[in-house]
């Protein structure tokens, strides 16, 4: 049987691709909590990747706004009932508007 440091250095020397196959390999017999503080020893996303994350999400609701607004406008030229497209236009629009808020938690 090998060493732990032998181990360790095979595992370094491997490819990414191996070495995450490795370690998704390695976690699945660990329990709830081995894989809880395995988790929280992880550091955390950098502010690029933080910031990507937050355009694809304000980025999905401003193309729902959109839609909504549209839909909304579209359903008035016909004549049809707007309700469900009101409650979701107010909806995201009252999310959007709650980007604008300042955290409570920054000061």
């Amino acid at each position: 049987m090998s060493s732990m440091p032998d181990l360790l250095n095979a595992v370094r020397s491997l490819p990414p691709l191996q070495s995450k196959e490795v370690a998704f390999e390695a976690t699945k017999n660990l329990s709830m909590s081995d894989k809880q503080e395995l988790a929280r020893s992880l550091p955390d996303p950098s502010g690029t990747v933080i910031d990507k994350i937050w355009m694809m999400v304000v980025t999905g609701f401003v193309l729902v706004f959109v839609g909504a607004f549209l839909a909304m406008f579209y359903f008035t030229l016909r004549n049809l009932d707007v309700d469900k497209m009101l409650t979701v236009f107010t909806t995201v629009s009252a999310f959007l508007a709650g980007l604008l808020v300042p955290s409570p938690v920054k000061r």
